[in-house]
């Protein structure tokens, strides 16, 4: 969803970087009202574009929250947990 942004901005607009900082950039751009590089039908697409991606990420934030908390609620997962930890630490150890 990310990238269909952007090849729709890189048509109008000059193309934020990428990463997180670009996606802040590109939706600011999205944003301002008083930015008229785009037609009124293209922005209006971007709007709604920059909508469901919002609503995607609070979605994924919430079942993110879910999973943690099942996580911690639950011993095997928590020994699973610790033991890909305690892997690390010797991998790191040597």
């Amino acid at each position: 969803m990310i990238n269909g942004l952007r090849a729709h901005l890189a048509e109008t607009w000059d193309v934020a970087a990428q990463a997180r900082e670009g996606l802040k950039q590109s939706l600011a751009i999205i944003a301002d009202e008083g930015d008229e590089r785009a037609p009124i039908d293209a922005r209006a697409n971007l709007i709604q574009l920059a909508a469901q991606l919002q609503a995607l990420q609070t979605v994924i934030g919430s079942i993110e929250k879910r999973l943690v908390v099942q996580h911690r609620a639950n011993v095997a997962s928590k020994r699973l947990d610790g033991m890909r930890l305690r892997r690390c630490v010797e991998e790191l150890q040597g």
